[in-house]
């Protein structure tokens, strides 16, 4: 799936067959393009750096 074309995926049915696009929303549905959400890490606790 691309920005270019959202709800669009390209996949093969076969291996060595043509790729072929399959569109994966219903009719009329605008699926808006949003970057993932960045997690920020936690890190370790006091007590599993002392465990480590």
């Amino acid at each position: 799936m691309t920005t270019e074309e959202p709800g669009v995926v390209t996949m093969r049915t076969e291996v060595g067959c043509p790729e072929v696009k399959v569109t994966e929303a219903m009719d009329d549905v605008h699926i808006p393009y949003q970057r993932p959400q960045i997690l920020e890490r936690k890190g370790l606790s006091i007590n599993r750096q002392e465990y480590l």
